[in-house]
Order: structure tokens, then C-alpha cells, then sequence
């Protein structure tokens, strides 16, 4: 995980910052409103697991259930293409942003540095819960209740993860004002 932060770390600058924020831009004002519009066809206002913070088993299936087959294979095609790329760039956004505020704000070799990693983790458990709500809805109506549990894991420390992302950098600013007053 080291070498992921070093790695953020080497590539942020003015230019990866603006590109990053350009790309999340472009999602939150583009593409997730369509992902958004799109999903509303195949779920009928019952909403989809992964945004939500908690659930349970009962919770997925009777979601699976209700989407139906053409809508359990839209789902799924959606969680593995659009829900691939959507935590790159959020990821890419956060690391960046974080890097480039804590480069400023913290020595380059202390452990504050690896608050980049933040948004690398919130990747990793969406992508968790991905694969897994995939299988889910692939073998239904055959319940996999421990991996609907182990999902609903992965979802909570997703969002946590990913709220972290937006509140993280906010200390790094903390600092480079205290740092700013102190010196007149």
C-alpha cells in the first residue's frame, strides 16, 4: 500500500489535480445522472443496494426479485463496466486532491502521507461489493446469504471509506492555515 501512496504522491501536481477534478466533474454532471436514469428503468423505484449504507440478506433479494431477469443482467452488466470505472476516477480524484494538500501540509516523510490511501480503500471495497452483488444476482434465486452479509460489509466500509475521501483533505487545509497564521 506504500508504494500505491508514493505513487500518488510522485504523479500529483497542479496539472494530475486538474485532470482529476475534471474527470470527477464530468461524472457527477454527465455520466452518473445517465448510470442514474438508466438504473431507474430496471429497478422500478426500488433503489439498488449499493447506495445504501446497510442492509440485509432479505434487503438484496427482495431487490433481486423485484428487478426480474432483465434487470438483474442490467444490473450486473452496469456493476461491471460503469462500477469499474466511476471508483477509478473518484479514487483518482481523492488521491490526488489528498496528496496535493498533504504534500503542502505534512513532511513528505511522515505517516500523514499515506491519508491518500483513504480513497484506495473505498476502490477496493466497492469493487468487493461488486463482484459480490454480481454473483448474488447472477445465481438468484439461489441465496447466498454469507455473501449478501459480506457485501453489506463491504458496502458499510465502502461508504466509510469514500465519506472519509471528502473529509480527509479538509485536514490537511487545517494545517496550511495554522501553518500560514503562525507565521504572521
Amino acid at each position: 500500500m506504500k508504494q500505491i501512496s508514493d505513487f500518488l504522491l510522485r504523479i500529483t501536481n497542479v496539472w494530475t489535480l486538474l485532470a482529476a477534478t475534471l474527470i470527477f466533474a464530468v461524472f457527477i454532471a454527465v455520466i452518473l445522472p445517465q448510470q442514474s436514469a438508466a438504473s431507474a428503468e430496471y429497478s422500478e423505484g426500488v433503489g439498488s443496494v449499493d447506495t445504501s449504507f446497510f442492509y440485509t440478506p432479505d434487503d438484496v433479494y427482495e431487490i433481486a426479485e423485484s428487478y426480474g431477469e432483465a434487470g438483474r443482467h442490467a444490473y450486473i452488466t452496469a456493476r461491471l463496466t460503469f462500477d469499474v470505472v466511476w471508483p477509478l476516477a473518484y479514487t483518482f480524484f481523492f488521491g490526488t486532491l489528498i496528496s496535493f494538500v498533504f504534500k503542502r501540509a505534512f513532511l513528505l516523510d511522515s505517516r500523514w502521507q499515506l491519508a491518500n490511501l483513504v480513497p484506495v480503500l473505498g476502490l477496493l471495497f466497492d469493487y468487493g461489493e461488486n463482484v459480490n452483488i454480481s454473483i448474488i444476482m447472477a445465481a438468484f434465486p439461489l441465496r447466498l446469504d454469507w455473501l449478501a452479509w459480506l457485501t453489506a460489509i463491504f458496502t458499510m466500509l465502502k461508504w466509510t471509506f469514500v465519506n472519509a475521501s471528502f473529509a480527509v483533505p479538509f485536514i490537511g487545509f487545517g494545517v496550511l492555515i495554522v501553518k500560514r497564521l503562525r507565521r504572521g
